[in-house]
């Protein structure tokens, strides 16, 4: 077995639980299906795979007892891990409709009121610019600290930009694909309702990704960094993007700088996902460790186009983890693994 300890620089912080080791349990053994309410921009769906075993051989490994998926989105891995296995779980999301979607689904009785709604929506382009209009205004509202009070509202808005959208990008209507959506989209309303047991519980905060890691940093609202593992798929570094185009909520090179030295010595057990970047290529120089996911196809493309996908993170994760996501296994999984509609 290779050597469990972190390096000069991080071991300190970040030192094993326990001397025994934690096997790590490959997707294809743990015989669950890919959870995914939304399609959404920059999602990690086809990451899923690999990310869940790392995060939970991790949660196992350290001893772990709260989850944070700091900058939310589709949720993936939230979706995707034993609920069992945290004692807390966060989702922390700055796009306020989004987080009125995920806090309605963890309630049953607004859950159902949701299904309800949108099972008398229609499916047309009058209806996602109306959608596309009101997220816009909730979110301007929630800037200045004025939040919509209709979370199933909020949450409806969302759901129609994402499912009627080209590309998942919540403001271009999808006409060319829109006669096979049409099913799909009411379908995947009638299938809402199973997402409440997986969200039940869960924390939902309406916060930028770096005050939250700042909170934990510091031990406030009952977090402790040292037993919190923090997953940060935050914005692509812009200079390490094809498409020019900015998202929603974009960094610029600063905020990445400054992110990269909020995180740089955390006590918070953290895994920051993205592109390739001489950015957070630095943090190897602090005892972070940069790891190869994949070819990931890039979804605000709208093409077949892939870029390579990194993680940094700053705790030890030995050859016999990484031998999971090998690019041998990497394939064969693939090539196993079912297909299941975003």
């Amino acid at each position: 077995m290779t050597n469990p300890f972190l390096s000069p620089k991080n071991q300190e912080r970040h030192p094993l639980s326990s001397p025994s080791f934690v096997e790590a349990i490959p997707w294809s053994a743990m015989q669950r299906t890919i959870q995914s309410i939304i399609s959404y921009l920059g999602g990690k769906y086809g990451l899923v795979w690999i990310l869940v075993p790392l995060l939970e051989w991790a949660a196992k490994q350290y001893g772990l007892k709260s989850y944070v998926e700091a900058t939310g989105g589709g949720g993936r891995c939230l979706l995707n891990l034993d609920r069992g296995l945290f004692e807390q779980r966060v989702y922390c999301e700055i796009d306020y409709p989004v987080c009125c979607l995920f806090k309605v689904l963890g309630n049953q009785n607004l859950t159902k009121e949701l299904v309800t709604r949108l099972s008398w929506t229609d499916y047309s382009r009058e209806i996602f610019e109306a959608a596309v209009a009101a997220r816009e205004q909730d979110n301007k509202q929630a800037e200045i600290g004025d939040f919509n009070p209709d979370w199933v509202g909020s949450a409806a808005n969302t759901f129609i930009a994402a499912q009627m959208s080209r590309a998942a990008d919540m403001e271009v209507f999808d006409d060319f694909s829109r006669r096979s959506r049409y099913d799909k989209f009411y379908n995947r309303i009638l299938e809402l309702e199973r997402f409440t047991p997986i969200l039940s519980g869960v924390e939902v905060v309406r916060w930028d990704c770096r005050r939250l890691i700042r909170s934990i940093e510091q031990g406030k609202e009952d977090y402790s960094p040292s037993q919190c593992l923090v997953f940060a798929d935050v914005p692509y570094d812009p200079n390490e993007m094809r498409n020019k185009k900015p998202y929603a909520y974009s960094w610029d090179v600063d905020d990445h700088i400054n992110f990269r030295e909020l995180i740089r010595c955390t006590n918070t057990y953290m895994m920051v996902c993205g592109y390739d970047s001489e950015i957070y290529n630095d943090l190897c120089n602090d005892g972070w460790t940069k790891i190869f996911l994949m070819n990931k196809p890039v979804s605000s493309s709208g093409t077949d186009r892939r870029a390579k996908e990194f993680i940094y993170v700053n705790f030890h994760i030995p050859d016999e983890v990484l031998a999971i996501i090998s690019p041998d296994i990497q394939v064969k999984q693939r090539a196993e693994r079912p297909r299941f509609p975003l």
